[in-house]
């Protein structure tokens, strides 16, 4: 029960994530610029008060910097996409992560993509279709 409503918790959370994303009048990369300062203090202030070293390899640091530029590319264009259409294109768009991560993930791991991958993201897709048909 307690692990059911932390994902109800967070479900919510998702979702005001954009409906935010549309109230707050700043422009998307403005937006995303505070909230990662925001979140930088956070996670700074919370380092520092409970000591915890980080050591970081400067190999280390050129992977951290290569994934805050795709995850803030990622959060700027999500809260573009929330503008420019609506809030519920967003959250479907936004609910492909999965989809997306099965078919980037073998590609960088130099993996095979599995079958069931497969057929569970041409399923989604085809979901997708079924709800935005009036879109395309």
């Amino acid at each position: 029960m307690k692990n059911r409503l932390r994902l109800h918790f967070l479900v919510l959370l998702w979702s005001f994530t954009s409906i935010l994303g549309v109230l707050i009048s700043l422009d998307p990369i403005a937006l995303v610029f505070y909230r990662t300062l925001l979140a930088s203090v956070a996670f700074g202030s919370l380092v520092k008060i409970l000591n915890i070293p980080l050591a970081v390899t400067p190999s280390a640091n050129l992977k951290l910097l290569g994934t805050g530029v795709i995850i803030s590319v990622h959060w700027i264009t999500f809260f573009g996409a929330a503008r420019v259409a609506n809030i519920s294109v967003a959250l479907a768009g936004i609910s492909t992560i999965a989809l997306f991560t099965a078919f980037l993930e073998p590609l960088f791991k130099r993996q095979r993509l599995q079958w069931l991958d497969l057929s569970l993201g041409l399923l989604a897709i085809v979901g997708l279709y079924l709800i935005f048909q009036f879109e395309f």
